[in-house]
């Protein structure tokens, strides 16, 4: 019954399998308030009735092509919190399940001569997918980037900030930010640059290990 119900109706369907439960179950459902499946789109409405707390949502469901996932360094303002959210939660996993310990742990120093394209930079780090993660600016110019480096700072761990002298050349720079590096793995990237996409951190340590170009004996002594 429900199968012949099914096909005789998928001419009217839209969103696949959700038209079809919609259909087959109409009138025999519960519904459950907002705040049980509170999409994100709602948080941009005009309508600050369809606002909401996001203490008091049970299940965030992100429906748009914004995800937190994804670069979120040109998402509306009032997406970065569901956004942030996420991220904190995704690292209570990683700490839950220690998925820490199952890879090197990799140091990103980002080279900081000009500020403006300073988080920009750290938002493509920080919606990498490794889960072993620390960030070390290194920077001349600590006034500007102190601040930005300080809200990143609040929003996710592992984030450090190594001040050098103004009058430092970008060799002394470069040598400070890596003394204050920790771990297996160290990467470099200017603060001009950004990374367009949440893999490549996963891809450069798996070629290392694939290769043998990197193994649990290596670590740097410290």
């Amino acid at each position: 019954m429900g199968q012949e119900f099914i096909l005789e109706s998928t001419k009217f369907f839209v969103l696949g399998d959700q038209d079809a439960y919609n259909l087959y179950f109409k009138d025999a459902v519960q519904y459950l308030p907002i705040e049980n499946n509170y999409v994100t789109q709602l948080l941009e409405s005009t309508d600050p009735a369809e606002h909401q707390e996001l203490a008091q949502v049970t299940i965030l469901h992100f429906l748009s092509e914004k995800k937190p996932w994804k670069d979120t360094a040109n998402y509306p303002a009032a997406m970065l919190p569901a956004m942030r959210l996420y991220r904190q939660y995704r690292q209570t996993m990683r700490t839950e399940y220690q998925l820490a310990k199952q890879v090197p742990q990799l140091t990103v120093l980002v080279l900081v001569d000009d500020e403006h394209d300073l988080a920009r930079c750290l938002e493509s780090i920080y919606y990498q997918d490794y889960p072993n993660l620390t960030v070390v600016d290194a920077s001349s110019q600590p006034e500007q980037v102190l601040a930005i480096c300080q809200d990143y700072q609040t929003l996710y761990d592992h984030l450090e900030y190594q001040v050098v002298s103004s009058a430092a050349t970008l060799s002394e720079t470069l040598a400070r930010g890596l003394a204050q590096t920790h771990g297996e793995l160290v990467t470099l990237i200017s603060a001009r640059n950004w990374f367009n996409n949440n893999q490549p951190f996963m891809e450069l340590v798996s070629y290392l290990q694939t290769h043998q170009l990197w193994h649990a004996d290596a670590f740097r002594d410290r």
